[in-house]
């Protein structure tokens, strides 16, 4: 994006917030240019640099900083961490709901590996990916937790490794 905006620099700010409204995108592209201006010094018009400086956008902006910036760069990404963040990046509650029953209906490679279905009953895996979130992420919310950090002599048992 900084790359676009040094070559194409943004004459109608308004305009393209006006485009970014109306597909409820506000948030991410204030969120991409306040990044591409703080870290990579993209030119970015003053007007947009303000909005961007809203506390959601400047919030998101600060979690993607950590993110890029953390000591071990090869961790996975939390699954769940990812998920909210793509909430957050959402201004529209309908858009939210849209993600929200996306990624738990929408079937997936996991669901397929999951259960194997002849193709003629392929539509059953719209069925199979929430009851299988379930299985996999449910059971988990249900276990209580236990701080092992919070108990230094508390033995871990096998099932939390």
């Amino acid at each position: 994006m900084a790359e676009l905006l040094r070559r194409v620099p943004i004459s109608d700010g308004e305009g393209l917030l006006e485009r970014a409204r109306a597909v409820g995108a506000v948030r991410m592209l204030l969120l991409g240019l306040s990044l591409a201006a703080d870290l990579l010094d993209a030119p970015v018009p003053s007007e947009l640099r303000r909005l961007g400086a809203q506390p959601a956008v400047a919030s998101l902006a600060g979690h993607v900083r950590k993110r890029l910036f953390r000591d071990t760069p090869a961790a996975p990404v939390d699954q769940w961490e990812a998920r909210r963040f793509h909430l957050r990046v959402r201004e529209r509650w309908r858009d939210r709901v849209r993600c929200a029953v996306r990624v738990t209906f929408i079937p997936t490679v996991g669901d397929w590996t999951f259960l194997r279905l002849p193709h003629a009953l392929g539509f059953l895996y719209y069925l199979v990916r929430p009851v299988r979130l379930v299985f996999k992420y449910g059971l988990l919310l249900l276990r209580p937790r236990t701080d092992s950090a919070a108990l230094p002599h508390a033995p871990r048992s096998q099932a939390t490794l």
